[in-house]
């Protein structure tokens, strides 16, 4: 299916220095950014709705929504900036803090990727052929079954979903350190540094296996069965389609994770007459999270538990 996509991001800071009194300089700075995700422009994109009833997931086509609500964007995303330089001892010692607001960019959808919105019917159907070994699935000389990739043969579909109205992810860093001259050219510096991630990305495996027991992996994950539409709901009378059956995976992108990342760090450096530097550092640091990035749960060694059972 052909999308077109389309999609933007438009942004602006500000920036000024402010020297308070001779030994006291302030840096301030404001930073807006805008994202509106993508759109297709023939409005062929389907979504999972996990979240109006989350017991019964249903395609929401792009088509049955304005675009501004099919996946809400933000226009508060303000990042503050504000830095300091105080001296303490003139030409000896001076205390610098830092802290600042960010943004990342978001992960647009779709990317055509399996976790994007392209791989939804009724728009897309990804199908996989396997033979027993022995017996090839096909063979090129006869091409492709006419059914090999409709709705009504390819089974299990994986699915993708994206919350639609999303915490916006965001950072913050702060640092707070001390530089000590001692002697010419050489520099001592001890501080703290720090950041804090908030509502990241996660990806998913939203269809989990509930309970363990016989039959295949699909048999026993929470979802059964999805209705695919193949016209509009309320365009022209109830919306007609297929249920499909059995459902793989749906790789559900949300943006529930968290990060912090708290570090002590020293630096010694020299500055060399021909302007050769050396730098020696030391970091003492922790870090605690729980994203994944795009590693859906078991789909790589680390990834957090492999069955939610």
């Amino acid at each position: 299916t052909r999308l077109d996509e389309r999609a933007i991001l438009a942004a602006g800071y500000f920036q000024d220095d402010w020297k308070v009194t001779p030994r006291l300089t302030l840096n301030l700075g404001l930073r807006y950014s805008f994202f509106r995700p993508f759109q297709s422009v023939f409005n062929k994109l389907a979504n999972v709705d996990l979240w109006s009833n989350p017991q019964s997931p249903q395609l929401v086509l792009s088509s049955q929504e304005p675009s501004s609500k099919f996946w809400e964007t933000s226009a508060t995303n303000f990042q503050p900036r504000v830095g300091l330089a105080y001296q303490l001892l003139p030409g000896k010692v001076v205390l610098r803090a830092g802290y600042g607001i960010y943004y990342p960019d978001i992960k647009f959808s779709p990317f055509g990727d399996s976790s994007s919105w392209v791989v939804n019917p009724p728009y897309d159907v990804s199908a996989t052929s396997s033979s027993g070994g022995i017996t090839p699935a096909s063979l090129l000389k006869n091409g492709l079954p006419s059914n090999a990739a409709t709705l009504t043969s390819t089974t299990p579909i994986s699915l993708a979903a994206t919350q639609i109205n999303p915490h916006w992810s965001y950072v913050q860093q702060f640092n707070m350190n001390v530089q000590y001259q001692p002697v010419t050219s050489w520099m001592v510096q001890v501080g703290f540094f720090g950041t804090k991630g908030t509502d990241l990305s996660n990806l998913i495996d939203a269809n989990y296996v509930s309970a363990l027991g016989p039959g295949t992996i699909n048999q026993l994950r929470r979802f059964k069965s999805i209705f695919v539409p193949t016209s509009v709901p309320g365009s022209a009378g109830p919306a007609s389609g297929i249920s499909v059956s059995p459902i793989g995976a749906i790789l559900e992108t949300e943006y529930e994770g968290n990060i912090v990342y708290d570090s002590l760090q020293a630096k010694v450096e020299h500055h060399f007459s021909t302007g050769f530097s050396l730098i020696g550092s030391w970091i003492w640091s922790k870090g605690l999270t729980d994203t994944r990035g795009n590693s859906p749960m078991g789909a790589a060694p680390g990834a957090t538990v492999q069955n939610m059972a």
